[in-house]
Parts: C-alpha cells; sequence; structure tokens
C-alpha cells in the first residue's frame, strides 16, 4: 500500500490542479506551502509537475519551464547536500554506505557552509586559544587524561574520548559523537573530494563512492590562507576522537587541502572543527 501524503500535501495538490490559476501563482502557492512544512523534495516535485501539466496552454512556453525550473531550486535550497535528509535529534545527516550516520554541519553551525564552533580537542565549550598553559587536560609535559607515556604525565590508556569530553556528544546530544580515526579513513578511502570555491561555497565536496550510496555527499568548509611562499592554499582540519599513540600530545585528525587530503596527527591544544557522526 502506497504511504498517505500528509494534509499540506494533499491541500496544495488540490489547489495548483486548479488551471483557472496562473502557473506563476501556483509556484508561489508550492513556495509558501513549504514553509515549516515536512514535505520531501520528492513531493515538491510532485506538485510542480502537477502545476504544469494542469495549464490550459501545456507547458510549450519555455520562459515558464524556467520559472518552474528556477522555483524548485529555491524550495530545494535548504537541502543542497542531499535530497530528504533525516534527522537524528533534530540534526541533519546523509548516509554514505559506511554504516554511519554523518551530519550535513559541523558543530555550532546552522548550515552546511557555515564553520560552526571551534573546540580544543577533548573540550566540550568553544577554545578561545591553543596555549597548552590552558588546555583542560593540563601542559603538555603533565598530561591529566588520555596518556599512555609516563613521562607526559598520568598514565590511563585511554585512546578515544570520552562521551563526556566529546564535543559532538555533549552539545547535540543522542548517539552523535566525533567519528573515530578509523572511520574517518573510511571516509577518506570510498569517497571522492570535489573542491569548491565561488561566492556561495567554500570547502569540499565529499562524496560517496559506495555501492548503492553513489551520489551521497557532505559538505566541509574550508578557509583560504596563504602558505610562506605567498601562495593561497585552503584548509579544512577535523578532529577525530583518536590519540596518535605514538605521540602523548597528538591526536589524530581530517586534513583537508585544496591538492590533498589525508588523516593525519596534530597537537591536541590546537583549535579545530568536529563533524559529528551516529551509528
Amino acid at each position: 500500500m502506497a504511504p498517505v501524503k500528509d494534509n499540506t500535501y494533499m491541500y496544495l495538490a488540490n489547489a495548483v490542479n486548479e488551471d483557472s490559476i496562473s502557473l506563476e501563482n501556483k509556484l508561489t502557492m508550492i513556495e509558501q506551502g513549504c514553509q515549516g512544512t515536512s514535505l520531501t523534495s520528492k513531493q515538491v516535485l510532485q506538485l510542480v509537475g502537477i502545476a504544469i501539466r494542469s495549464q490550459k496552454d501545456g507547458i510549450q512556453r519555455y520562459k515558464k519551464i524556467l520559472a518552474a525550473l528556477a522555483a524548485i531550486m529555491r524550495m530545494l535550497g535548504r537541502t543542497r547536500t542531499a535530497p530528504d535528509n533525516k534527522l537524528l535529534n533534530g540534526h541533519e545527516y546523509v548516509e554514505m554506505g559506511d554504516g554511519l550516520k554523518w551530519a550535513t554541519c559541523n558543530v555550532g553551525a546552522e548550515k552546511p557552509e557555515d564553520d560552526g564552533t571551534l573546540f580544543r580537542w577533548g573540550d566540550v565549550v568553544e577554545g578561545q586559544d591553543t596555549s597548552w598553559s590552558t588546555y583542560k587536560w593540563g601542559p603538555a609535559s603533565n598530561l591529566t587524561k588520555y596518556n599512555a607515556q609516563g613521562t607526559c604525565g598520568v598514565v590511563d590508556n585511554k585512546f578515544v574520548l570520552d562521551p563526556s569530553d566529546d564535543a559532538a556528544s555533549v552539545n547535540w546530544g543522542s548517539t552523535w559523537r566525533t567519528p573515530t580515526k578509523e572511520e574517518l579513513m573510511v571516509l577518506t578511502d570510498k569517497s571522492k573530494f570535489n573542491w569548491a570555491w565561488d561566492s556561495t561555497l567554500k570547502g569540499y565536496w565529499v562524496i560517496s563512492k559506495i555501492a548503492g550510496f553513489e551520489g551521497n555527499k557532505i559538505f566541509f568548509p574550508a578557509h583560504s590562507v596563504y602558505t610562506s611562499n605567498g601562495i593561497r592554499e585552503a584548509t579544512a582540519h577535523y578532529w577525530s576522537s583518536s590519540v596518535y599513540k605514538e605521540s602523548c600530545n597528538h591526536v589524530y585528525l581530517l586534513n583537508i587541502l585544496e591538492s590533498s587530503y589525508r588523516v593525519d596527527h596534530n597537537l591536541r591544544c590546537y583549535l579545530m572543527y568536529v563533524r559529528p557522526v551516529s551509528f
């Protein structure tokens, strides 16, 4: 049995099927009806199709077709990472085929293209500086948590963030968390990274290559910086939840440059973004 569409869809379907209403007015009705409703992208496309087919003069006018396409783009602009994104505890996610739900936004961001909040690793509030003297888990020579080397402080042999120290878990709740090193490695191995830099998007589309999920994508915003030789380079850095065992002061992260991307490691007192995942 086909699923029953909600009342908003049925109301709009009947309204835009009236041949006495102009196509422009029908598109306006659809656009207004999308505000604050649960209409899916598929339902919006169906409504636009009904509106066009019901016109007395059909679809022979090229300008009307362009107007319909423009309306679709306006209405779907809020979900440009993927159609019909699902929600977990109020946050959109995309399934990339690796068994995880990947959030479409960084912690602290309202839209995929927004930067969000910068955190120091193992802290759940916005970071203010990169000094070891103010780092939550102690100076580099006397760490109080997440350490396996006696020369660096208290040894607890913890190699993955506890939920209480995870910016994704604390700020987003539910089962959201920061991805592990291994999960970031799967993402880089099973996806293609497309560079985007224009007036509205600055960053990287990460597009799944996994069978059955091809084309599913998430966006990682980036920043333009200048290297020591004056060449512009765009960068994006995202924490993992995993400690780099070979150095007590380092943890793993996703390091994306304009020309390359890899899972790398760096000092845990630095400021970086968090992209949540969940099972």
